[in-house]
């Protein structure tokens, strides 16, 4: 099934239950209901912004706009870097044979944007939402005016989840966000230089006194050989995501990494980012690896960058 129809049938099957249960129900009951869910909705809201933690206050606001008509979340990090790679995927390109591989630069512009779409708070009680997101990163071969400065690489990455509040505590660790939902990432090339792939996945995370650790696993949907741009993915960018994030004062200091256990290959990411103003903070970014970006899945790099960023995880 392609992510489209099922978007179509996720959509129509929500339709329907809403339609089924409004049928079903007298219209006094409707209103009281929908009053005792408001109320609990809105004391939720309370409750998350008052309790002092990163995770606390995002999903407060998270609840709080998904009432607008229009409202967008910082999801992802949002940052802008002037970057520099030691290795350009010379192969990737030179498959095409338009000759670009030749002029590319390895000092490169990299842009990430990502926000969040809260669609329906309270879809099944009152702390759980129906979300989406979309995450866009981009190298940009800015200054290189000898092939005027093209987008070398974009990928799109939006996704449609659960948003699940537990408000648990385990060991001094607080568990107040589960994400479970369908991801689709592609860089909207033609062959040969198209790679994509779906998955399913689920998304927690714990927070304690200045640390936050988030954990990605996935299972990516299987496609046929024939429609399969890049079928060994998952021997380098492996099934999972761990991130780990730490507050030291005005100062966040993140890891990012995933791994392949069988194939032994994989990628770390570190970032250090500094309060400039109330909104934009300083940002310096390692990564090392495989899967910068999509392009550049099967290709082992290390790229070093420095720039501004507009949210961090914490």
């Amino acid at each position: 099934m392609g992510l489209y129809r099922f978007f179509c049938l996720v959509g129509l099957c929500l339709s329907l239950a809403l339609i089924a249960s409004s049928a079903q129900a007298e219209p006094l009951f409707v209103e009281q209901s929908i009053s005792r869910d408001r109320q609990r909705l809105d004391q939720a809201v309370v409750e998350y912004k008052q309790s002092g933690t990163a995770l606390g206050e995002r999903i407060g606001s998270m609840l709080e706009v998904s009432d607008a008509t229009f409202a967008l979340l910082p999801y992802e990090q949002n940052y802008l870097l002037w970057s520099h790679t030691d290795s350009i995927n010379h192969a990737a390109y030179q498959s095409e044979g338009s000759g670009l591989s030749d002029s590319l630069n390895h000092a490169e512009a990299k842009y990430q944007i990502s926000l969040m779409f809260p669609l329906w708070r309270g879809i099944f009680g009152s702390r759980t939402a129906l979300s989406s997101s979309y995450t866009q990163l981009a190298l940009w071969q800015l200054g290189n005016n000898e092939i005027s400065a093209p987008f070398r690489e974009t990928n799109y990455e939006p996704q449609l989840f659960l948003v699940l509040l537990p408000q648990r505590q385990w060991a001094g660790w607080s568990f107040d966000w589960l994400e479970v939902g369908i991801n689709h990432q592609s860089n909207g090339r033609s062959e040969p230089l198209s790679r994509s792939w779906n998955r399913i996945y689920a998304n927690l995370s714990l927070e304690r006194n200045r640390w936050v650790i988030n954990f990605k696993p996935w299972y990516r949907i299987p496609e046929s050989s024939g429609s399969d741009d890049n079928p060994d993915i998952t021997d380098y960018l492996g099934h999972y995501r761990l991130s780990l994030a730490y507050r030291a004062h005005d100062q966040v200091l993140t890891a990012m990494t995933r791994y392949n256990w069988n194939t032994h290959r994989g990628s770390l990411e570190l970032g250090w980012s500094y309060p400039l103003t109330q909104r934009v903070r300083f940002y310096a970014q390692f990564y090392s690896g495989y899967g910068d970006t999509l392009i550049d899945y099967n290709h082992n790099q290390n790229r070093v960058g420095i720039g501004l960023m507009l949210n961090d995880l914490l």
